[in-house]
């Protein structure tokens, strides 16, 4: 890894909907209509978001990424 940014942010909701949207398909679709152009695309293949789902991510052009998945 190159470097590492994170940036907290204080948001006024209930930690369970944040959770949620986390933890579930809200996510993907949150990157599907408003981060597409820096992430990419998220489809959920399999699942409901929980333990087990299957996501396949498509980045745009030129980026650059690699990934290591040591447990999910």
């Amino acid at each position: 890894m190159r470097g590492h940014i994170s940036r907290d942010t204080l948001v006024d909701v209930p930690a369970t909907v944040v959770w949620d949207f986390y933890s579930g398909l809200e996510l993907g679709r949150f990157v599907n209509e408003q981060l597409a152009d820096v992430i990419g695309r998220v489809q959920f293949l399999e699942g409901d978001g929980g333990v087990g789902t299957i996501v396949k991510i498509t980045y745009p052009p030129g980026i650059r990424i690699a990934i290591e998945v040591t447990e999910l």
